[in-house]
């Protein structure tokens, strides 16, 4: 039996609004086996095996789509409108003519394979946002002072914002930045915590990924290397429950066996925590005039006067 794998609960209801049409079509959605086999056909040309575009990819202007990431910050329903319809640029085709709907969800069911799921890394997760924060001067200081000078491509970081509550029948919801009303759903209560993304040697001159979460209070959580990047359960274990809020606290993991993946953790954490402070000050100023929780008020029979 084909594996089925779903990971956005508007891709389901997409389906059953096309279920007319494509009555004649297996239900397939999702399958990332049959993906592979229209990966090789249609996209491996320009894109390679997702980790980087080839060389004529390169030229068309095609992006690396097994990016984490760019992935999490889109749900299964907008990749799947991007293959059949096309993205800003030449290198983002459209295929409608040549896919199906089912044929693009088990594209998208293939890209994201390898890679961890938010309830993954916070199983609790009920939503989820996210935004791209540049590292502002003072900000700067403070994270050169733990990681040593980041470079201008460094200063960026995508942060992504978990909350807990209740959760959707097919997984975290994603909550994009510009939804203003969803985002003022998301009660700073509830917050689980921070997900980046960066840079980790794999060996042999190779950089992998790592997925980095931190606690509110900025403490680390979790450390996962996606695939390619080795084994890190050691240095998860020498990293997890680091960290503070307080920049006078933070210092650099020490990792012996592979003291260059621990600076490189280091310094994603450096930048992590300043772009998640952004996150949190953006929240904040979000609910700045929120009301007060409401308190049960105690008759005078009942206090005791």
């Amino acid at each position: 039996m084909a594996q089925v794998t779903w990971r956005a609960p508007l891709l389901s209801l997409l389906l059953l609004a096309a279920l007319p049409a494509l009555a004649r079509d297996q239900i397939s959605a999702g399958d990332r086996g049959a993906g592979s086999g229209l990966w090789r056909v249609h996209c491996h040309g320009c894109h390679g095996d997702g980790q980087g575009p080839t060389s004529v990819g390169k030229a068309l202007g095609a992006p690396q789509l097994r990016d984490a990431a760019r992935l999490d910050a889109r749900t299964d329903e907008q990749l799947v409108a991007t293959i059949l319809k096309g993205g800003p640029g030449p290198g983002s085709p459209a295929f409608g003519g040549f896919l199906s709907l089912l044929d693009a969800a088990d594209l998208v069911a293939f890209l994201r394979a390898p890679l961890l799921s938010m309830a993954d890394l916070f199983p609790e997760s009920a939503a989820y946002t996210y935004k791209r924060y540049t590292i502002g001067p003072s900000q700067l200081a403070r994270a050169e002072a733990l990681a040593g000078h980041l470079a201008a491509d460094e200063r960026e970081l995508t942060v992504f914002s978990v909350y807990g509550g209740q959760r959707p029948a097919f997984g975290p919801r994603l909550v994009h930045p510009d939804d203003h009303v969803g985002l003022d759903d998301l009660s700073p209560k509830a917050r689980l915590g921070y997900l980046v993304f960066g840079p980790m040697p794999a060996g042999e001159g190779a950089q992998g990924t790592v997925a980095l979460a931190l606690s509110p209070g900025f403490t680390v959580v979790k450390v996962v290397g996606l695939p390619g990047t080795g084994d890190l359960h050691k240095l998860a274990a020498a990293a997890v429950g680091k960290g503070s809020r307080n920049p006078g606290e933070r210092k650099p993991f020490v990792f012996k066996p592979s003291p260059e993946r621990a600076h490189a953790l280091t310094r994603l954490y450096a930048r992590a925590v300043e772009a998640s402070a952004l996150a949190a000050k953006e929240e904040a100023d979000r609910h700045l005039f929120d009301p007060p929780e409401p308190t049960a008020k105690v008759r005078p029979s009942e206090s005791g006067e």
